[in-house]
Parts: structure tokens; C-alpha cells; sequence
């Protein structure tokens, strides 16, 4: 039935993030939402079954449709931006696969160009008609470090204004490389998951931005970015958010009228022929708000800035003839074409200025621009895996730090894989749902590095629902952890070992030879038998007071260790543990992602404890000390679980007893350098050269305990070991031997 002045309300989703958007004609009004569904409605019989297009597998969070209503552009949690014919929801082809998931979509004046916001803070701007090598050009912007919650172009395409979750907007100048002109803090840091959108919105005329501004919103104006004036809520929820909806007369600052909802609204917009408002909450709830302003109020549609959106039109009447435009379906790729002579040298020259912002296009990349993955590159002693975006698909190398064991690996990757984990003996993937049109569940893919059997590879589909979270491979088995909160043990052939639950949500999961270790307080399984699994320890992780865990993995002994993020000064991304050093690669500046091309280089950091001891030498030969035996120790171990015998361990045994041996000896004489405390650093390194079995150095000790104490004579300082310390005279002799010196290896100090 008609509507009456008043707000109307029809369950259009299921609760959660969704996106609205009136059509040109003002007649129907376009929903998404998390049940992936894109639906129209009836504008002024709200009543009516909406027409429902089940062309998404993956919930669809962003939405934007150009002004003549020709085409739609949505954005889903599967990374994915595509673009489809409007309404008949026909021709649908992906725009650009984000790095993470589509949080908004905003199209230029004329419908040309759609800019992409993503959860992981990152921006891109992609051609939307064009087709061929055009396609594929993108122009990356960046400056947010949080999800970006609403993007808007100015009515003259010349500025992009965007807000993010990090609490900041952004107005960038896209007449040339998107740079930034303005940032404004607006309000504290958005909560992950929160429904709350901070809209950016230009007035039709594009002189002024409303942005947000605590619990209200302020306009800026163009140019200057100055603020012109400042509109306040007056009133916040239970949470410090506001569930309502404010309508101001931006002339002269009066609050019109207020609507209050019961859910977060998390979308709204203007109906372009009438005064009418519809909205779409967090709770999946359609409202349409009739005659917010008083009926002498003109409707958006009827400004200049409006009118002139028929600027086509008008060089049409100049030119006295009418060109035919029409979008038609092409079977081949799924694009669109575009009958239009204007349009075609436009697209032609956007593709050139995008190519020319240093985009990902089929054109090799200069060998002085590192190109980023797909995805953060996993890494470890064995190689690195690599995920490239190709714009259509994804392809995987696996490269490896011995090429003389194993060759390159290049695959193409249907599934999206998202994770991925590698050892000596194989590699395994897998993805998240792929949302697509193959609509692919949850799937993991193992492939061995050297088989003597054809086809060893296998792959798992998950159950619906379930999603694979963390992978992990170690000796003969391959772990999965999941959503479900489930740990995934399975053989190197494929085959199910064991079903573990965890109880809480997982951080990470490492594996090494046989064990598994997963951070959650941390759990550490033996599964050198996969089908009866053995908890070894179950343990709170110990990370840095206010600290996060940045890594997690086992040293080549097999030591299970951690690195968090305290003290952080540069950001360098781990790959393994050798001994006592930390191989890593160095990022650059605030990167936390190492790039990919050039083939990054390895670092080694050496790893010490941190001692307090009495003397400023000690602490650092104390903590080599130490650190080597606990790597003897771990070798010790490791040899034994791997049945060697004492003639194969011998040699590296031996290295590093001398390196503890060498340790003591330098400790010894340090001490023997201080006179606190003399007799007892003595009996202290008599028992160090005992336990080593160091005879001549403890008979030497033994006899200088053993010694009586003599007075030094005239021009000696007698030290408290026998030593003496010559003192230089001014005769210009040689200095000649005191009393008490020690023998052939004594220490002489001249001073």
C-alpha cells in the first residue's frame, strides 16, 4: 500500500552488515546483506515481495549503483568486487579481488570508475566498463591503517573523501596520483565488527563535505577544508552510540527531525525525486522514512548539481543528433561493451592514466618496483611460498633455499588459498569458502614434494560451515585447525588420523618433525603416532607484559619458542630459529610485510638472555654460555628421538663443548681480572676446569690456592691470584719481573 508520512519497517536480511541504494528512478530501493543476497524493492509498496537475486555465495557488505541505473557494482567478505547488470542481476563479472574483505564501494559521477575500500585499510580504484588489457589496471591508494567504512566521490570527480575504522577521513586529490589534501581525526578507533559506518557524503553541488564528528557531524568546505559548520546529536545508546537518525536543515544548522530505531543504522540514503529516506540497520530491518522535511522543501533530485548529472545529455543537444547507448551482455568474458564512440576514447584514456599510476596490468613490472603478493608470503628454512594476484586467479611459487634439492614450484590456484605451510617433504594449502561462481567449500590440498608413487597429492573438502583457520605440516602428517574449533590430523597419505577440539580460539599453529604446537593458552601434542596423539604440555603462553604474539615455531633442535612484539624498532619478519641466531628479513619502514620481488634477503639476528650479573663483561659471555648449552642439550635430545649413535653426533658434540669451554675459560679470566671476591671466582673456575676434565689448568688452580699469600715488594700491586701488575718507571730501563709473576701464561698489565 502507498505510504503515509511516518517511518515503515520490512525485514529485508539477516542480521548483520548490509548496504542500500535507492535507483535512479526513485521507484525501487536496492538492499545486500550477510544472507548474500541482493534485493529489490518496491519503493512506495514496501509490502510487496521483493524481487531477490541469489547471485553471491558470500555475504555481500558494500553496494553502489551508477546514475543510470545500468549497472551494479557489490562487494562481498570473499575479497571479491564484482559488477552486474542492473536489475536483471545478469553478466555478472568479478571488478578486482581485494587482499582482504570489501567494506564499501563508491562510483564516480559518471559511473566510470569504482573505488573499492577493504577491511585491511587498502583502496583501489578500477575502470568499471572497460574491457581487454583495460580490465585489469587498478590504482592503489594508501594512507588508512584500519578498515575503510565509506568512500565518496565529489559531484566534479575530482576529490575521493574516506573514513576508516582507525578513526580518521581522508580527502584525496584524484585529478592526478591520489594524494592526500586533508586528514581529520573524528572520532577513537571503530571496534572491530561494529556496524558503525562514519558516512562521508557531498552535497550535489560537491562545495561542501559532511563528514562525522563525535556524536554529531561538521561540513567542510571545498578547497579550503575549513570547517563551516557543526551539528550535534545530543545523545548517545547504552554503548556511547547513537541509534537514531538526525535531519538537519544544513542552511541554518535547525535539527528537522529525529527517528529512533532500535539497531544501528548502516546505511542510508536519499530518494532522488522525493523527500523520502530509506535506511537499513544491523538488524536486517528496511525502513523508509516519508517526508522527513517539510513538503516545501525541494528533493535532492531537483538542485542544478542534479540537472546537470544530464551533462551527456546536454552535449547532445549541442551536437543535434542522439547517440544510441546500450549494455549488452558479451558471452566470451562476461563483460560489458559499450556502444558509444565518447565512451570508448574516455575508457581508452582512463586505462592510460591508470597504467601510468603504476598499476598491476598484464605489462611486466619494473625492476625497481618490488611487486606484493596476494597474500604475506610464508616462509621458513626450507623456502618461501608465494601467492601473486593475477586479477582473475591467483598463482602460487614455491621456492625453495637449497635449489639443488628441489626445483620451483608454480601452480595456478582455483581455490583462493589464503594459508599455506611448507617442510622437506611437502607443502600444504588451503582456502576459505570460495564464494564465487564455482562456490567451492573450505578446502585443503597436500602435495609432496617427492613421491615414488603418481598422484600422491590429495585434497579435503570441510563440511559446510566450517572453514579452515591455520595449517600446519610436520613429519608424516599434515594438521588443519578449524573454526569449529577443531584439530585436523591427518597422514601424509590423505588419510584421517585423529579429531582433537580445543577450547578456545586459536592464535597459532606450528609443527616440527613430530610435534604440534598450538597457541591458545599453549598445547604441545607428540604425533609421531598421528592416530593416538599424546599431549605433552599444556601451558599460558609467556608473551611481554601488554605485548601480542607475533610468532610461533619450533628451532631446528626442535625447541618450541616464540616472538612477540615488545620492544619492537624495526619491523622483520621471522622465518626460523638456527642455534642462537633469528633468521628474519628486514621490512621496509612501516611494512610489516616483506616484498617479494627482489627475492628478499635473509637476516640473522643473534639471540642472547637477557642477565643481570655483577661484573658489565659477564652478561654477554653468561648468556652465550648458556644458550650453547641449551643447545647441546636440545642436540643431545634430538639425536637421541632420531636413534643416533655417539660416532654420528661426535663431531658436532664435540663443537660444541669447545664453544661452551672456550665461554668458561673467557669468564675465568674476566673474573681473574677483579680483585672482589678472588678465592672464591678460583674454587668457582677449579670446578668449571674439573668438570670439563681440564687437567693442566686445574692442577694450575689447585696450586695457586694452595700458595701462601707474600707481601709484593715496592712498585708491585700484588693481584688477589699471584698475578702482579708492573709498574713503569721514569729511568727509561726495562721493566724488570717482580715477585709473585706468573709463569710462561701469566697476564701482565702495564700501566
Amino acid at each position: 500500500m502507498p505510504l503515509d508520512k511516518g517511518v515503515h519497517l520490512k525485514c529485508a536480511h539477516t542480521e548483520g552488515r548490509g548496504a542500500i541504494s535507492y535507483a535512479p528512478d526513485g521507484r525501487h530501493i536496492v538492499t545486500c546483506g550477510e544472507d548474500t543476497f541482493v534485493k529489490i524493492f518496491e519503493a512506495e509498496e514496501l509490502s510487496a515481495e521483493p524481487r531477490t537475486l541469489e547471485i553471491h555465495d558470500a555475504p555481500v557488505t558494500a553496494l553502489a549503483m551508477d546514475r543510470k541505473g545500468a549497472r551494479v557494482v557489490t562487494g562481498t567478505d570473499a575479497h571479491i568486487a564484482s559488477v552486474f547488470s542492473y536489475p536483471s542481476g545478469e553478466g555478472m563479472r568479478m571488478l578486482t579481488r581485494m587482499q582482504s574483505a570489501v567494506r564499501c564501494i563508491a562510483l564516480d559521477p559518471k559511473g566510470r570508475i569504482a573505488a573499492v575500500g577493504a577491511e585491511d585499510g587498502a583502496i583501489r580504484m578500477c575502470m568499471v566498463n572497460a574491457s581487454g588489457a583495460g580490465a585489469s589496471q587498478f590504482v592503489s591508494v594508501k594512507g588508512h591503517t584500519d578498515s575503510v567504512l565509506c568512500l565518496a566521490f565529489d559531484p566534479k570527480g575530482e576529490y575521493l573523501a574516506s573514513s576508516s575504522a582507525d578513526g580518521t577521513v581522508r580527502i584525496w586529490d584524484i585529478r592526478d596520483d591520489p594524494t592526500t589534501v586533508k586528514t581529520l581525526s573524528v572520532c577513537g578507533r571503530v571496534l572491530p565488527g561494529s556496524a558503525q559506518q562514519l558516512g562521508v557524503c557531498w552535497h550535489p553541488q560537491g562545495e561542501t563535505l559532511a563528514v562525522p564528528k563525535g556524536a554529531g557531524a561538521i561540513l567542510l568546505d571545498r578547497g579550503t577544508w575549513e570547517e563551516t559548520a557543526t551539528f550535534e546529536s545530543g545523545g548517545a545508546g547504552k554503548d556511547g552510540h547513537s541509534r537514531d537518525i538526525f535531519v538537519w536543515d544544513a542552511a541554518c544548522g535547525e535539527s528537522l527531525d529525529r527517528h529512533r530505531g532500535d539497531a544501528t543504522p548502516c546505511g542510508l540514503c536519499w530518494s532522488p525525486t522525493a523527500n523520502t529516506l530509506c535506511f537499513l540497520d544491523d538488524s536486517g530491518q528496511l525502513g523508509i522514512w516519508s517526508q522527513p522535511v517539510p513538503a516545501h522543501y525541494p528533493p535532492p533530485g531537483s538542485t542544478p548539481a542534479a540537472a546537470a548529472g544530464g551533462e551527456e545529455g546536454g552535449d547532445e543537444s549541442k551536437g543535434g543528433r542522439r547517440r544510441l547507448r546500450k549494455v549488452v551482455h558479451d558471452s566470451d568474458d562476461g563483460g560489458f561493451s559499450d556502444h558509444d564512440d565518447d565512451e570508448a576514447v574516455e575508457a581508452a584514456m582512463l586505462a592510460a592514466q591508470l597504467k601510468m599510476h603504476g598499476t598491476h596490468g598484464p605489462q611486466p613490472p619494473a625492476a625497481s618496483e618490488p611487486r606484493r603478493s596476494a597474500c604475506p608470503p610464508r616462509q621458513n628454512l626450507t623456502g618461501m611460498v608465494l601467492s601473486r594476484d593475477e586479477n582473475t586467479y591467483s598463482a602460487i611459487e614455491v621456492e625453495f633455499n637449497d635449489a639443488t634439492k628441489h626445483r620451483t614450484m608454480r601452480l595456478t590456484d582455483h581455490y583462493g588459498f589464503s594459508m599455506a605451510a611448507l617442510d622437506e617433504a611437502a607443502v600444504l594449502f588451503a582456502s576459505r569458502s570460495n564464494h564465487g561462481k564455482t562456490r567451492n567449500p573450505s578446502t585443503v590440498v597436500y602435495r609432496p614434494l617427492a613421491s615414488w608413487a603418481p598422484n600422491s597429492d590429495w585434497q579435503v573438502q570441510l563440511e559446510k560451515g566450517e572453514e579452515a583457520v591455520a595449517v600446519a605440516v610436520g613429519h608424516k602428517f599434515a594438521l588443519v585447525a578449524t573454526s569449529a574449533r577443531y584439530l585436523r590430523v591427518y597422514s601424509h597419505t590423505g588419510a584421517p588420523r585423529s579429531l582433537l577440539c580445543h577450547g578456545g580460539p586459536l592464535v597459532a599453529l606450528a609443527a616440527s618433525r613430530g610435534l604440534a604446537a598450538l597457541a591458545l593458552l599453549v598445547t604441545l601434542y607428540d604425533l609421531r603416532e598421528p592416530a593416538r596423539p599424546v599431549r605433552l604440555a599444556s601451558e599460558l603462553l609467556p608473551l611481554s607484559p601488554g605485548a601480542t604474539l607475533d610468532w610461533v615455531g619450533f628451532s631446528e633442535a626442535g625447541a618450541l619458542s616464540t616472538v612477540d612484539s615488545a620492544g619492537v624498532a624495526e619491523h622483520h619478519w621471522v622465518v626460523g630459529l638456527t642455534g642462537a641466531q633469528l633468521m628474519c628479513i628486514l621490512c621496509k619502514g612501516d611494512d610489516k610485510y616483506p616484498a617479494t620481488l627482489p627475492r628478499p634477503v635473509l637476516t640473522a639476528l643473534p639471540l642472547a638472555m637477557p642477565l643481570a650479573c655483577s661484573e658489565p663483561a659477564e652478561p654477554q659471555l653468561e648468556a652465550q654460555r648458556i644458550a650453547a648449552m641449551v643447545e647441546l642439550d636440545e642436540y643431545r635430545l634430538a639425536a637421541t628421538e632420531a636413534g643416533l649413535g655417539e660416532e654420528e653426533t661426535a663431531e658436532h658434540t664435540m663443537r660444541l663443548v669447545t664453544k661452551i669451554d672456550s665461554l668458561a675459560l673467557k669468564l675465568f679470566q674476566t673474573a681473574n681480572g677483579t680483585e672482589r671476591n678472588a678465592a672464591e671466582r678460583a674454587r668457582g673456575a677449579l670446578k668449571l676446569a674439573n668438570h670439563f676434565k681440564l687437567g693442566p689448568l686445574a692442577d694450575r688452580l689447585s696450586r695457586l690456592l694452595e700458595a701462601p699469600a707474600t707481601p709484593a715488594p715496592r712498585g708491585v700491586e700484588p693481584t688477589a691470584t699471584g698475578k702482579s701488575v708492573l709498574e713503569l718507571g721514569g729511568t727509561g730501563k726495562a721493566p724488570k719481573r717482580k715477585a709473585g709473576a706468573a709463569g710462561a701464561g701469566g697476564a701482565k698489565k702495564a700501566r
